[in-house]
This record gives structure tokens, sequence and C-alpha cells, in this order.
């Protein structure tokens, strides 16, 4: 037997997103709940920092295996 027909569509998300975005939202997060209760979570990218922020490995590793990895 089929699961039947889908509920929320890629395009609902799409849509969603997009005018979450033009609405000033930076990060837009879409919740989506589904049938059996569980629920779906959607964010959309965040860019990349230009290196303002420390990378939390560098820690683990040592400040001078930075420089090898860029």
């Amino acid at each position: 037997m089929g699961r039947g027909p889908s509920t929320f569509k890629e395009a609902d998300l799409a849509r969603a997103l997009k005018a979450a975005m033009k609405a000033g939202v930076e990060h837009p997060r879409v919740t989506i709940r589904l049938r059996d209760g569980s629920e779906l979570v959607v964010e959309s990218a965040k860019p990349a920092d230009a290196g303002d922020e420390k990378n939390p490995w560098d820690e683990v590793y040592g400040d001078d295996q930075a420089e090898t990895r860029q």
C-alpha cells in the first residue's frame, strides 16, 4: 500500500525560505511536522566568515596546523 499524497512539497519549502529571506530573515529555519509526529528542520546555509572567528579545531590540533590547512 502506498503512502498517499505528500502534503508538503519541495516547492512549498522553497517558497517559505524565499519569503523569509525577502522579509529580512538572514538565515531562515523551517520546521515541518510529519504525519508520524516527528519534525523535519531545514535551515538555510550561513555564509562562511572571512576568517574573523577562530576555528574550534585549532585547539585540538594547535594553531601551528592552521596555516597548513588553508
